[in-house]
């Protein structure tokens, strides 16, 4: 499995909605990558690293490459449903970046998905169908691991909301904030009464 290239730019092709990349690496050896969408500000003889993904049928052997480990795990997430094959996944990676995706997924906007050429709406759903609780499992873990490191101050704030009145869906609301404001204050340390003030403020 080639799961990682890094060598000079050969060439680059954007034609016939074949967008590639072809690469030399420092061992001599040259792959075409087929990517979304051309590196911004490539060009020949640039030196490039892509995350790749190698897609194996009976007929072929095709590499797809991505500027993020991230935007690769998520193409072969939709490649792995049911009649959603390489070309497809790569159509949608060209069409919306991966936050977008996971939102339209998430809010089950089949119509909006199926707006990609070659993307009917019964394949859309079926991607929404078999994508959407994965993504669900991602979020609560990554909510849940969050939570867990600051558990004594989302302890306190739950309390103080819930005896000021906020009902249980305004509290979700508000540790959203109190998350944004930890992420972005990384550094500091932050009590819950500070923390209590900024939600107030935000009302």
């Amino acid at each position: 499995m080639i799961v990682y290239i890094k060598g000079m730019v050969i060439a680059l092709s954007a034609r016939d909605k074949a967008v590639y990349v072809d690469i030399a690496t420092q061992s001599g050896v040259g792959y075409r990558v087929f990517v979304s969408s051309l590196p911004i500000g490539a060009k020949i003889s640039d030196e490039i690293e892509l995350y790749t993904s190698l897609q194996v049928r009976e007929d072929s052997q095709t590499l797809f490459g991505f500027d993020s480990e991230g935007k690769r795990d998520f193409f072969e997430l939709l490649i792995s449903v049911s009649g959603v094959g390489p070309k497809i996944g790569i159509a949608l990676l060209s069409a919306f970046d991966t936050e977008e995706l996971q939102e339209l997924i998430s809010s089950g906007n089949y119509k909006e998905l199926s707006k990609v050429p070659g993307l009917g709406e019964k394949s859309a759903k079926r991607i929404i169908i078999e994508i959407q609780p994965k993504l669900e499992i991602d979020l609560s873990l990554e909510q849940k691991s969050w939570e867990d490191n600051n558990k004594k101050q989302i302890t306190e704030l739950r309390s103080a909301l819930k005896s000021l009145g906020f009902s249980k869906e305004e509290i979700s609301e508000q540790l959203e904030v109190v998350r944004t404001t930890i992420e972005n204050n990384s550094e500091m340390t932050i009590s819950s009464e500070e923390l209590l003030r900024i939600i107030l403020k935000s009302k």
